[in-house]
């Protein structure tokens, strides 16, 4: 065979590599985007069949957030000193056995515990997917890829809601997590024989100092705001919880600013472009959450609607987003991050606003135009932010990059939920969690505005 022959096969061969790449961290994102959009559908069965009080049903989905956000950045640390792709695969494995575990539970606590194990799995091989697209793409075809992944991911969450309802309506809302199972197993057996990760630098010690001040700080925080409704917001308890977050996120900052290697490298946040692309996540995380959430609920607790109908209605959150995740990928190749960022932020203030007064006239119809729009603004919000802060970073920190900018994004659903509970709870009133979720993105998206600026303006870090 001549040498142009084998050239030709070669190049094939290279291009069937990519796109199987391509399709399993599309299928991993759409996976963990389905389970999200999913679980605020199922939340009143799960909440009636183990007699959760309406807090502890929270914790069903916050204990997955908690443990997620706490988490994801040991994953990019340690996927910049062991290998992608060994890290990669200890999540799946991780992630498959807690989905099993949540199936077959017989028990509130197991469940709620399964969950927090299973954020632990995401947390491991989910911030990973932006590093692995990273590694294998060019950079004049990430946008476009991200964007690929995207719109794969946002089928899936379409899904989600509809799915969600159907399976919990017909079979059991344990089905769920059963669907995990085979889709794992593929996209590990794939990543195993395709995927080529770069040279990585000698094993180095985690910063356990940081870690553990991170994960308590959260977890006080977290703690506080969901069960201020219940105790009280006077409550010793809630007030001694809250001051010890405060004094520990400070305690954080000072010690990763000292130690050699710090578990969060906090001077990348001295970089515009990092820090607001991380804070546009939080955002939108942050309205993501209680937005799925509370529309279920308030479909099925106001409106009187079957897990099924629900589910649908719902599902007109992430209709459009398979259309428009890939113009926005299209147009991040091409344009400004700033731009893109600031339509995506207006669209979801808006839609916030709009199922605020929707939730005064107890109809469903009036939901749908501030659902739709709310599709439009996630893409714009996410891929810029993404495509924009990995591209501030050099190669050996796109692991820790990823795993912090999901910590970003996770913290923001963690305390977006949190906060909304604890709203609800006291005002017993949907309008305030859709109003208090529209002024928490404007405020991001002021501050926004000061950190972005053309990709190609690259900082040094």
């Amino acid at each position: 065979m001549s040498k142009k022959g084998n050239s030709s096969q070669v190049k094939i061969s290279e291009i069937r590599r990519k796109r199987l790449i391509l399709a399993a961290t599309s299928c991993l994102l759409g996976l963990v985007l389905l389970d999200e959009t999913a679980i605020g559908v199922v939340l009143p069965t799960v909440q009636r069949e183990f007699g959760y009080s309406e807090t502890r049903s929270h914790w069903f989905i916050n204990a997955y957030l908690l443990s997620l956000a706490c988490f994801v950045a040991v994953s990019g640390k340690l996927a910049d000193m062991y290998g992608i792709l060994r890290v990669f695969l200890l999540g799946l494995s991780v992630f498959a056995f807690s989905s099993l575990l949540v199936a077959v539970s017989s028990n509130g606590d197991v469940a709620i515990a399964g969950r927090a194990l299973q954020g632990l799995g995401a947390a491991i091989c989910f911030p990973l997917f932006v590093a692995i697209i990273t590694i294998t793409f060019p950079n004049s075809q990430r946008g476009a890829m991200l964007g690929i992944c995207a719109t794969v991911g946002t089928v899936f969450m379409a899904a989600g809601p509809f799915v969600g309802g159907l399976v919990t309506e017909y079979y059991s809302w344990r089905g769920i997590f059963l669907i995990n199972l085979p889709v794992l197993l593929v996209v590990g057996l794939i990543a195993i024989f395709n995927f080529r990760d770069v040279q990585r630098t000698a094993p180095a010690a985690i910063d356990w100092l940081g870690f553990i001040l991170l994960c308590c700080g959260l977890f006080s925080l977290v703690f506080a705001l969901m069960q201020a409704g219940e105790m009280g917001w006077s409550n010793p308890t809630i007030i001694f919880l809250l001051g010890v977050a405060g004094i520990l996120f400070v305690a954080l900052i000072v010690v990763e600013k000292r130690v050699r290697r710090p578990f969060i490298l906090v001077s990348l946040f001295r970089n515009g472009v990092f820090t607001a692309g991380n804070l546009t996540m939080f955002a939108a995380q942050f309205a993501k959450v209680p937005l799925f959430v509370f529309t279920a609920l308030y479909a099925q607790s106001v409106l009187d609607l079957r897990p099924l109908a629900a589910g649908s209605i719902v599902m007109l959150a992430v209709v459009l987003q398979p259309f428009a995740a890939p113009i926005c990928g299209r147009l991040t190749d091409r344009m400004p991050a700033k731009a893109l960022v600031c339509f995506g932020y207006l669209c979801l203030i808006l839609a916030l606003v709009l199922l605020c007064l929707a939730s005064f006239s107890r109809s469903f119809i009036a939901l749908v135009p501030g659902l739709l729009l709310s599709g439009v603004a996630f893409p714009f919000l996410f891929i810029p932010s993404q495509t924009a802060l990995m591209a501030q970073l050099p190669e050996n920190l796109h692991g820790q990059g990823g795993g912090i900018s999901i910590s970003s994004q996770m913290i923001g659903g963690t305390l977006g939920l949190s906060i909304c509970s604890a709203i609800f709870s006291g005002a017993n009133s949907y309008q305030w969690v859709f109003g208090a979720a529209a002024v928490g993105v404007a405020i991001a998206f002021c501050l926004s505005l000061f950190g972005f600026q053309p990709v190609r303006s690259r900082t040094k870090l």
